[in-house]
């Protein structure tokens, strides 16, 4: 019974350290920012969020083809699952474009379509991520936090766009204003 109890006290240590080390017990900070505005270029889904993973492995192949080494990935969703079925949701798995004459070689592939996200008014936060277990766990978390910084500080404002862009090692959830 005792070597039991050991056992089990290990494995929880080791798993609170996992969840520690993928983000889990992170304080969220929303900040009020401004957005500096986008170009975006990728491919639709429909469907529950989470299953959004093949949009982006069919972008990303995409920029490997046509030779982007580093592309910056932006996941624009549009509506609000709250009041959405799964089934219904809308999202654009993208790459942001720093050369708008880029936007030409992704229109060449079948599916693809251009988004501009204008610059604005926005609360934002930044998670730490370090693989697809704290992608998940951070936007689990920076979600709600978002939500309930807009619900305080929207002074009659509406969120206009909401979108996350992927860093080298951290996520920038943003809910923009419609200024």
């Amino acid at each position: 019974m005792k070597k039991a109890l050991i056992v089990l006290g290990v494995l929880v240590v080791i798993l609170l350290a996992f969840l520690g080390y993928q983000g889990a017990f992170t304080k969220v900070t929303v900040k009020e920012s401004t957005s500096p505005g986008y170009l975006v270029v990728g491919v639709d889904h429909t469907g529950p969020y989470e299953k959004i993973g093949p949009a982006f492995e069919r972008v990303s192949s995409t920029c490997k083809s046509l030779g982007f080494e580093k592309p910056r990935m932006m996941g624009v969703y549009f509506d609000n699952p709250d009041s959405v079925a799964k089934e219904d949701l809308r999202a654009l798995a993208a790459v942001v474009l720093s050369i708008p004459e880029d936007s030409a070689l992704f229109l060449s592939q079948k599916g693809f379509r251009t988004f501009t996200i204008p610059p604005g008014n926005c609360l934002a936060a930044e998670l730490k991520t370090g693989g697809m277990i704290s992608m998940v766990i951070a936007a689990m978390k920076a979600y709600p936090a978002l939500g309930e910084a807009a619900m305080k500080n929207s002074n009659g404002r509406t969120v206009n766009h909401v979108y996350e862009v992927y860093e080298e090692g951290y996520i920038r959830f943003v809910m923009q204003f419609a200024d």
